[in-house]
């Protein structure tokens, strides 16, 4: 993370981090990275399966939650 910020520290460019899953909701982008990088600040937008764009903000409600298996419900 330190180097991805240090790499949009720069205002000319823009940055796009790639991998091949097609539903970010599934994907380590939405479940793990994303809430890094949006807690480090970075406005942060997932590209779905028809090349639609995601906004993390909304991404968010669409993550399946993992139940805790430690705390009654």
């Amino acid at each position: 993370l330190d180097k991805l910020a240090e790499a949009a520290a720069n205002p000319s460019r823009h940055l796009c981090l790639m991998c091949g899953c097609l539903l970010p909701n599934e994907c380590h982008r939405g479940l793990g990275l994303g809430a890094h990088l949006q807690a480090a600040g970075f406005d942060y937008w997932h590209v779905g399966r028809e090349g639609e764009l995601f906004h993390h903000d909304n991404l968010v409600k669409l993550l399946t939650a993992q139940p805790n298996l430690f705390e009654a419900t």
